[in-house]
């Protein structure tokens, strides 16, 4: 079995954080453009997230339980790069990390899971909020200015 179809019984979720304009980006933007379908049409139980950032470098989260995750910096990488970085930590899921999942009395998934997936109000607030430096709104700071 390939490892792209490995994804769901080991690792929960997939986060990757690039920015559009940066070239360190663009082996890692390809990447997804090309293979994300399929990983999700193999693994149904695992979240894809691919977000922009507007500066920064790239960085991805590898989730393999809700208290388990792994930070991996991939600025500069290329697509062969990206492929063997999943292809390790889905073998990593497989032979290192435990997966804790909460259980059902018949011991399946149970359907509600028993930690906030969402943080809707929060993401809506946070997006209404309007951040300028002083400067650029015409404001005088009171640091770091010599009239």
């Amino acid at each position: 079995m390939s490892w792209r179809a490995r994804f769901s019984p080991l690792i929960g979720g997939v986060i990757t954080y690039i920015n559009p304009k940066d070239p360190a980006c663009f082996g890692v933007r390809g990447w997804w453009r090309t293979n994300l379908p399929e990983l999700q049409l193999l693994n149904p139980m695992t979240n894809f997230t691919i977000s922009e950032i507007a500066f920064g470098e790239p960085i991805m989260y590898i989730q393999y339980s809700p208290h388990n995750m792994r930070l991996i910096r991939i600025a500069g990488a290329t697509e062969e790069e990206i492929e063997d970085i999943l292809e390790a930590c889905v073998n990593y899921g497989q032979n290192h990390a435990i997966v804790e999942r909460p259980r059902g009395d018949d011991a399946g998934d149970p359907t509600v899971m028993d930690w906030i997936s969402s943080f809707g109000y929060t993401e809506t607030f946070m997006a209404k909020i309007d951040v300028t430096a002083p400067a650029d709104v015409g404001q005088r700071t009171n640091e770091g200015v010599d009239d």
